[in-house]
């Protein structure tokens, strides 16, 4: 009402349209390296609210678009989303859904990397803005996020330079062919909810495959698939809600992410 009772609509819009957060004729070049150079003060200023916020023990990273359709650099078009179109915002939120750091992405050819942990060589995007969120957060955090951003590569960087645990969905691309899980054949003839885990020698990396309606692959070094309890989830073949065993790490990571 302040806005509104107080000018027309459009008087409202050439403002928003001609508004000015920096002076662009002040504005150095080494400054306008950054995409976001013209809108980086109000960034800033919402980010610093969010860094002062609570952190919780378990943290979650995941990927929202900002929707946008000006012609800049930073435009992306992400299938699946509400908003296909727009800024990608990689956003790091407690489950209850309070942001505590986000990084606006400029798109390739900008270095995304940590100001605390070293970053491997092969390690994708994704990884990277995994490793730079998780700069704020202190160790023993549990970060959940999921198969676009989960590598073992990341889960080792954040357990030995960081003593920060991960738990997330992983592409099957994604882990050596030498892991040997079971056979979807076998998984499915021991009903839906069967599992199989593969833990690594040093016993601080857990690796399951749980066949729900079809297999999903998990990774994590805080959880494993004990304890396994139920859960329900619905049986289109008996038109109705059934319970089905759920591994720990599973029921852990819909929790929290």
């Amino acid at each position: 009402p302040i806005i509104a009772d107080n000018m027309s609509r459009d008087r409202f819009y050439i403002l928003r349209n001609n508004l000015k957060l920096v002076d662009d004729n002040a504005a150095s070049q080494e400054q306008k390296e950054d995409r976001f150079w013209k809108v980086r003060p109000m960034l800033d200023s919402v980010r610093s609210a969010c860094l002062q916020n609570p952190r919780t023990k378990a943290v979650s990273i995941d990927e929202q678009i900002v929707p946008f359709h000006g012609h800049v650099k930073m435009r992306q078009y992400v299938k699946g989303k509400p908003n296909p179109v727009g800024l990608k915002n990689f956003v790091m939120a407690t489950p209850g859904g309070i942001p505590l750091d986000f990084l606006m992405y400029e798109g390739k050819g900008k270095e995304i990397t940590s100001a605390k942990c070293p970053t491997p060589e092969k390690l994708d995007v994704g990884g990277r803005v995994v490793l730079k969120l998780a700069d704020s957060l202190p160790a023993a955090t549990i970060v959940y996020m999921d198969r676009y951003f989960t590598s073992i590569t990341l889960l080792d960087s954040l357990l030995c330079h960081r003593n920060i645990l991960a738990c997330g969905t992983i592409m099957i691309s994604r882990l050596q062919k030498s892991i040997l899980f079971k056979d979807d054949k076998d998984l499915r003839k021991e009903g839906r909810g069967s599992y199989d885990q593969v833990v690594r020698q040093d016993d601080k990396l857990a690796l399951v495959k749980w066949f729900d309606n079809k297999p999903i692959y998990l990774a994590s070094t805080e959880h494993g698939a004990d304890p396994v309890e139920n859960c329900r989830r619905w049986s289109k073949k008996e038109n109705k809600y059934i319970q089905i065993p759920r591994p720990f790490v599973v029921k852990c990571y819909n929790a929290n992410m």
